[in-house]
């Protein structure tokens, strides 16, 4: 079978595994860009060191007599992937080496070598490691130091910087007045937090990190299964249909049969039967995807059975099904919370908007299952009878669609539709501002590159009121 088909499949899979369709739109594609995307960060399994450097190696003479004279490369940015978990990380990495006999290496050499021992499945030391016994290998000079500061999704949103360093021969910290020497030139950039001695981790948290996958519990999310084949949710109307005409929560949108988890052609009305938290759950399932991430492994160039990677399908798929719990949540499930609770939680009548600034954001890309993470930003207009949500239940919302595999156009118009509802406000707008991994780990490589959009209803269909509130979102940053 060929790899890249054996890929495919895997990772339709897994899709399946969450309880997804692989053959609705959005994602009849999903298969073939996963795998491209694997590849690619597998790449470096193909290269060395030595074919990186290409034998850019220069003698100068005025260096021949000079005495440990430091020369520090900085700034190389990285992208790679965690060998326990198949998540992204990525970051700068700072090389320094004294040159031996006068012998130089071309700059942009150091970056190339980066890059080959980042292509693969790592852990962030061991990525240290590795680059810094490269250049001592190849260049072969008297000493050698690299740091490697990195951000891991698996942190969460803010994830904190982990700082890891290595060292060989006389940049060694046991050799004392170079290792400080290195150190003071890390400084003279601004390097945040400090440097570890090698086979140490120094963390440095700028801002409050909301770990990826670490939820509610369920016993404080107690929603039931409830989705609609087209994807659309239950928006409140009253006669119960969608725009299609379909009743929401059973209907099917083309007519055409789906793909249930068991992989059986059934009719919408069966699927939305089936029982979605039962199957992810199913001992079976969970083998089956857990196989599917062993073959994606190999099929990036490693060994899923050698040490460090022997856990990964497991976490992985934890991972996955955690961060797809939003499936078996419905907007119906999310108003049923509420009531009981109407009178007591009406917000009185008054002139200015209710506003949720900054509420966490961390979904999944369903064109690359790679993370994207921001914020939202919530403003309802009010009305009489209008319930009030407390911060909280704002939280779980965003939460659930969030958990999803989704995209971020659809996310914020879910949340627009999802709030309108449950707060029976006169007007919602919601601004979704969030970074894309798959603009990291695919070739683009944008890791600063924000994607900002916005849905409104009601009194906020109208530019001015959006603007008042675009400005109020930017006021509240300065």
């Amino acid at each position: 079978v060929d790899v890249m088909d054996a890929m495919e499949c895997a990772v339709g899979k897994l899709l399946r595994g969450t309880g997804e369709v692989p053959e609705r739109d959005g994602l009849r594609d999903t298969p073939k860009r996963v795998a491209r995307a694997l590849v690619f960060a597998g790449k470096g399994y193909e290269d060395t060191a030595k074919r990186a450097l290409g034998g850019a190696l220069f003698v100068e003479e005025e260096l021949v007599h000079a005495d440990g004279e430091i020369v520090m490369v900085r700034d190389i940015t990285f992208f790679s992937t965690c060998e326990s978990n198949l998540l992204p990380f990525y970051g700068r990495c700072h090389v320094a080496y004294i040159p031996k006999d006068g012998t130089i290496a071309g700059l942009s050499k150091f970056a190339r070598i980066v890059e080959v021992f980042a292509r693969r499945l790592q852990r962030q030391q061991k990525l240290t490691d590795e680059v810094a016994q490269a250049i001592f290998g190849e260049v072969k000079p008297h000493g050698v130091a690299v740091v490697i500061q990195g951000h891991h999704m698996v942190d969460g949103s803010d994830a904190p910087l982990r700082t890891t360093s290595a060292a060989l021969g006389s940049l060694l910290p046991s050799n004392g007045e170079y290792w400080d020497e290195f150190c003071a030139l890390m400084q003279l950039q601004g390097l945040y937090g400090t440097i570890p001695e090698p086979g140490f981790t120094a963390v440095f948290q700028k801002s409050p990190s909301t770990p990826m996958f670490t939820y509610v519990e369920p016993e404080s999310l107690p929603f039931k299964i409830a989705k609609c084949l087209c994807g659309k949710l239950s928006n409140g109307n009253e006669n119960g249909k969608h725009s299609n005409g379909h009743a929401q929560g059973n209907g099917n949108c083309n007519g055409r049969e789906e793909m249930s988890p068991a992989g059986t052609s059934v009719s919408g009305e069966a699927l939305r039967r089936h029982d979605l938290g039962a199957w992810r759950k199913d001992e079976h399932n969970i083998s089956e995807m857990e196989e599917a991430v062993r073959v994606l492994i190999q099929g990036m160039g490693d060994d899923p059975s050698r040490e460090g990677l022997r856990n990964t399908p497991s976490q992985y798929v934890q991972n996955l099904l955690k961060g797809t719990e939003g499936y078996e949540v419905s907007l119906e499930n999310l108003a049923s919370t509420l009531k009981g609770h109407e009178e007591a939680e009406n917000v009185p009548q008054h002139p200015g908007p209710v506003v949720y600034l900054g509420v966490n954001v961390m979904s999944q890309c369903e064109h690359h299952l790679l993370p994207f993470y921001g914020r939202a930003h919530i403003a309802l207009a009010p009305s009489p009878g209008m319930r009030h949500l407390s911060q909280v239940q704002v939280e779980q919302v965003v939460e659930a669609f969030s958990r999803r595999l989704q995209v971020q156009e659809r996310l914020t118009r879910e949340l627009a539709i999802a709030f309108s509802s449950l707060s029976r406000s006169a007007g919602v707008m919601v601004v979704v501002e969030a970074y894309h991994m798959c603009m990291v780990a695919r070739g683009v490589q944008q890791k600063s590159s924000m994607t900002l959009t916005l849905a409104t209803s009601g009194s906020y269909d109208e530019h001015k009121n959006r603007t008042v509130f675009l400005s109020h979102i930017a006021a509240s940053r300065r």
